[in-house]
């Protein structure tokens, strides 16, 4: 399933691991925090292009409820990627077990 944001998408796989994919005001990205963006409301009710050359990423499963640590042991978020790693890191998260128990136990071994 697809859903879009103010600042990118989602797309939730049948394993029940889904990822984000940010990028615009307040995200780790080329345009997160600078020039006229950040006088941007995003949540105004109107349609605003973001564009960046990276943005943000965010592996969760079932609900959001438990985030896959990206970048240690407690961050769930990875910025400034490029095209060909945001679909490097979709194509991971689509191949990910279904048993969340299992990916975990993987990812602080």
């Amino acid at each position: 399933m697809f859903t879009n944001t103010p600042f990118g998408f989602k797309m939730e796989f049948p394993n029940g691991w889904a990822i984000s994919v940010q990028w615009g005001p307040g995200n780790y990205c080329g345009n997160g925090s600078t020039g006229t963006i950040n006088s941007i409301n995003p949540f105004d009710g109107q349609y605003h292009q973001f564009q960046s050359n990276t943005a943000e990423i965010a592996v969760m499963y079932r609900d959001q409820k438990e985030w896959y640590p990206l970048s240690g042991e407690s961050d769930d978020v990875m910025g400034w990627l490029n095209a060909e790693q945001v679909n490097e890191y979709i194509q991971w998260t689509a191949q990910l077990d279904s048993d969340y128990e299992s990916v975990m136990a993987q990812a602080q071994a």
